[in-house]
């Protein structure tokens, strides 16, 4: 068993009057229940007119979470895709019905630490990194126009973050029925590993390797509040959001 400290914090930014991300998470401290089902990490960036994208991520993101408790029997990788993908269907639904149709959506990143293990699951370009050893890893890839064009190669890492059009979405909750959900294969969480969740009004402002560096041995809620005054500092362009979770060395 893996034991963890955790801390999580959202912020409007500085050009923004309303902030639609969405943070939640829930560390059981029920044995059976950390043992089937694990502590789960939940981040969405919501969009669409007027509050829509509020209430796209702040529903997603505790309607994934109250969900993914009730179904232990499935496993992680195929509940996490299930209910997510249930999740994004009903908010297409509901925008679908309203008298005047508008956008409605959200990106959702979602981590599960399971018995020393982390696994991943995402739709949009909120993202998840491992920090380990002074080095940061993505753990996912962005459902983007842009993040496209990185895996193409037309983009560096460097030039997507400057990119005119870097926040149209390809893949979202909301944006239409039974979208695809990318889960990752269950990889260690050992002691000394941290877990990074962020919005893109974060990751805009910072690469991999300056996550790298940004990311010190300071609590959990000292490096989230530092994060987001990083991307304030940068301009605070968007929503700035980040959970940040890591292992800890077991007692005897």
């Amino acid at each position: 068993m893996t034991f963890v400290r955790s801390a999580a914090s959202t912020h409007p930014g500085r050009k923004r009057a309303n902030n639609e991300d969405y943070v939640t998470y829930f560390e059981p401290n029920n044995q059976d229940e950390l043992s089937q089902s694990g502590c789960i990490y939940i981040l969405a960036d919501g969009v669409g007119g007027a509050s829509l994208g509020e209430h796209a991520s702040q529903y997603a993101a505790q309607k994934i979470l109250y969900e993914y408790y009730q179904h232990p029997e499935i496993p992680p990788a195929n509940r996490l895709k299930n209910i997510i993908r249930q999740t994004g269907n009903e908010i297409f639904d509901f925008a679908e019905q309203q008298d005047h149709f508008m956008r409605m959506g959200t990106t959702v990143v979602v981590a599960v630490i399971r018995n020393g293990k982390l696994q991943i699951a995402h739709v949009g370009d909120s993202r998840a990194y491992l920090i380990k050893n002074g080095k940061a890893n993505l753990l996912t890839r962005d459902h983007s126009t842009v993040g496209e064009m990185m895996r193409d190669g037309v983009l560096t890492e460097e030039e997507a973050m400057h990119f005119q059009g870097r926040n149209l979405l390809s893949r979202s909750l909301g944006g239409h029925q039974d979208v695809k959900v990318d889960v990752t294969e269950e990889i260690p969480f050992s002691p000394g590993s941290r877990l990074l969740l962020v919005s893109d009004g974060l990751s805009r402002y910072a690469s991999r390797e300056q996550f790298s560096s940004l990311v010190t041995e300071e609590t959990p809620e000292v490096m989230v509040e530092k994060l987001i005054d990083y991307a304030n500092q940068q301009g605070g362009a968007d929503n700035i959001s980040a959970i940040l979770v890591e292992a800890l060395q077991e007692e005897d």
